[in-house]
């Protein structure tokens, strides 16, 4: 994050200067997601206050690379988990092996949302969900049920998924 500054106002980019020292490589490598989201919340301090706001992060000779608005704090802003489980239609379209994160396109959201899977060790649910992605692959449906929480923006969007179980569709 070096060398970016704050194009929009003198304000906010003496504000980005203060804060951009937060932003750093360890944090690209850090396991504390949460402290990586508190830090960009940092820098969206000046959207909280007025939503007409705009910040660019720009590199000379790039341009910009980065633009910060309204969509982006609501984006970061606090997310709750649900409790509750339910059953959803989707397929696989990533599987992380490292990481147990991937995509899942869910047929009820219409869309490509992120999941993490509850307990990475299942063996069975791993199996099935790169079974899913696989069979997509291939060109067929790679429809399964999926038994999922729900992680949700402040504004009630779903964000992630966490996959409790996965059922193959016969």
């Amino acid at each position: 994050w070096k060398g970016y500054h704050c194009n929009h106002s003198a304000a906010s980019a003496n504000y980005f200067r203060t804060t951009g020292s937060l932003l750093n490589k360890s944090d690209h490598q850090s396991k504390d997601r949460s402290t990586c989201v508190d830090r960009v919340l940092t820098i969206h301090k000046s959207i909280v206050r007025d939503k007409d706001v705009k910040i660019f992060l720009n590199r000379p000779r790039v341009g910009d690379i980065i633009s910060l608005n309204s969509n982006t704090l609501d984006y970061v802003t606090t997310r709750t988990e649900r409790t509750e489980t339910e059953y959803i239609v989707g397929n696989v379209t990533r599987v992380n092996v490292l990481s147990h994160f991937g995509r899942l396109f869910s047929d009820e959201e219409g869309r490509v949302v992120s999941y993490e899977l509850a307990n990475p060790d299942d063996q069975r649910v791993r199996g099935l969900a790169i079974k899913s992605m696989k069979e997509n692959n291939d060109g067929n449906d790679g429809k399964v049920h999926l038994k999922v929480s729900k992680i949700v923006s402040a504004q009630g969007v779903v964000k992630r998924y966490i996959v409790h179980d996965i059922l193959e569709i016969f």
